[in-house]
């Protein structure tokens, strides 16, 4: 699967909702990415990237927080 915008941001999507965001840094996601994105033994790291792929990672970081707001909202039967 080539590597568009889309792969990436749906990459670090599944990442932050499953990692720590006490821990997370880019470095460790750009690590991540690479070993779940580039084929095994690549020679083209991403870390090329890294301002793209931290301002992507801030996006959904914002994204996912305000999700788990609305959910907690919706579950206390509030309105966001």
């Amino acid at each position: 699967e080539p590597l568009t915008d889309e792969v990436v941001e749906a990459a670090i999507d599944r990442l932050l909702r499953r990692e720590s965001w006490e821990t997370i840094t880019i470095k460790i996601v750009l690590r991540m990415l690479e070993a779940e994105l580039l084929p095994a033994g690549s020679d083209a790291p991403l870390k090329p990237f890294k301002k793209y792929i931290g301002t992507a990672v801030d996006e959904a970081m914002a994204r996912i927080t305000e999700e788990r707001k609305a959910a907690v909202s919706f579950a206390l039967g509030q309105v966001v």
